[in-house]
């Protein structure tokens, strides 16, 4: 039995079910829940519930958590690409480039966020906003990952 007043113990299990992932995540949620009831700012359990939230298609929970983490801290590069990615699940293209731009200064040379960035110029169909983020991301890709780019069609 967990000290219900021990936020860490409540996040650490949550932690835990959620890398077990599947049934788990439910159970993950409800204790990273009860951490952060305890302590709002631990911010290990508010990542780990965006992480389960969008394990769980809950995208608008995962955002959520994933806006209170940025705004605590904004040059976090890991909360902005996750919240970009799960701004590009809700389709809100527009505030997922605004993420992007502050990654792309934060991490200019991960091909990721470039490639991401220049699809969400192309779902505003801005196709010669969109050609210089693709070329960029090509020339960045190692040869390695260059099979599994994304299709975004």
């Amino acid at each position: 039995l967990l000290d219900p007043g021990a936020p860490l113990l409540w996040s650490n299990r949550g932690i835990v079910r959620t890398e077990m992932g599947g049934p788990n995540l439910e159970g993950a949620v409800e204790d990273l829940s009860h951490a952060l009831a305890l302590d709002p700012r631990l911010a290990a359990a508010r990542w780990n519930r965006a992480i389960a939230g969008g394990r769980r298609g809950d995208w608008v929970a995962a955002r959520d958590d994933l806006d209170v983490l940025v705004r605590d801290a904004p040059e976090e590069a890991r909360y902005r690409w996750q919240r970009a990615q799960v701004r590009t699940r809700l389709r809100r293209w527009d505030e997922a480039l605004n993420d992007l731009t502050v990654l792309e200064r934060l991490m200019p040379d991960r091909h990721e966020v470039l490639a991401l960035r220049a699809r969400g110029e192309m779902e505003g169909q801005r196709w010669a906003a969109a050609a210089p983020w693709m070329e960029r991301a090509i020339v960045l890709v190692p040869a390695a990952d260059a099979r599994d780019f994304p299709d975004y069609h």
